[in-house]
């Protein structure tokens, strides 16, 4: 599945509850389903920057966050008293870079991504 669109009925109206089934898990499912829909039909667009090579990938956006998370080892945090680190993060809050990037990176620095590992610590 490459576009939004794909698990839309074909007037784009509403949502395809069997594809989203094949798709993604009851959870996901039924909170898709809740997404509104614009009432006219829009054409599908890509929201992310390309790459380098063209292309957009999440690997390329893993490593901008790990990048950003190591250039200072001692604090992440904007407000940290590391005057270099707060240089960085004005430039990640300033850059043009996607949001969807920016909000990543600071769930990257701080540890926040909902992995495995996090999950476990907070009880989910």
């Amino acid at each position: 599945m490459h576009w939004v669109s794909y698990p839309l009925v074909s007037d784009g109206t509403g949502w395809d509850r069997d594809c989203l089934i094949a798709y993604f898990n009851p959870a996901d499912v039924e909170a898709i389903l809740r997404i509104k829909l614009p009432s006219r039909r829009c054409d599908d667009f890509i929201a992310w920057h390309k790459g380098k090579n063209g292309i957009f990938s999440v690997r390329s956006a893993y490593n901008l966050a790990l990048q950003l998370c190591h250039v200072g080892t001692i604090a992440s945090t904007s407000t940290g008293s590391d005057e270099g680190e707060r240089k960085v993060w004005q430039n990640v809050w300033s850059g043009h870079i996607p949001p969807k990037v920016k909000t990543f990176s600071w769930k990257l620095s701080h540890d926040v991504l909902p992995t495995r590992k996090n999950k476990k610590k907070d009880g989910r």
